[in-house]
């Protein structure tokens, strides 16, 4: 009997010991822009304008959250607007703050584990650092990333959009790290 509890219980401990991270908590330093939430179509969506040195750059994010009566987070896409018209790149410092961003997400949303936080990183950098029209994913683990950098027609504008997903339900093994909206 023993020998068939014991793993039941560290696998119950593992999905029990989960702490949610309030998804607002990931942008420190950030001003908010705005945020709100739609929960009767499960979406919730917000902006942030962060400050360097070099500069500042804003972006928004767009959330698909679960029914539970603390909304979950189950997919995260975010637009990063570089700073002028026809720049399609970020510089050093704000692709350093895009790619800890993610990171970031992808562990405490996502359930990411720590050693494939390098991948992604250089990932985003290769993104965030490239010019010219663009799209990708990749997979780190459970958590997919796809990417698609757009230029307004005109005013010439890029957008570098990102969605992280995952498959599974967040709360529920495997997926015991998750985000809450509010």
């Amino acid at each position: 009997m023993k020998r068939i509890l014991l793993p039941f219980l560290i696998a119950l401990s593992g999905v029990a010991s989960a702490v949610p991270a309030p998804f607002d908590t990931l942008f420190p330093g950030a001003r908010v822009i705005t945020r709100a939430a739609n929960y009767g179509a499960n979406q919730a969506y917000g902006g942030y304008q962060y400050r360097l040195p070099a500069g500042t750059f804003d972006l928004g994010y767009e959330l698909r959250l679960t029914a539970h009566e603390v909304a979950r987070v189950r997919s995260v896409t975010v637009y990063v607007q570089p700073p002028g018209a026809d720049t399609p790149t970020l510089n050093a410092a704000s692709g350093q703050v895009v790619e800890q961003l993610f990171a970031q997400v992808a562990q405490r949303c996502f359930g990411m584990r720590s050693e494939r936080v390098p991948a992604l990183r250089a990932w985003v950098h290769s993104t965030v650092s490239a010019g010219g029209m663009a799209k990708g994913s990749a997979v780190f683990g459970p958590v997919q990333l796809k990417f698609e950098r757009t230029q307004s027609s005109g005013a010439g504008y890029y957008d570098l959009n990102y969605t992280l997903t995952r498959e599974g339900v967040p709360g529920t093994a495997p997926w015991a790290s998750y985000c809450t909206f509010f």
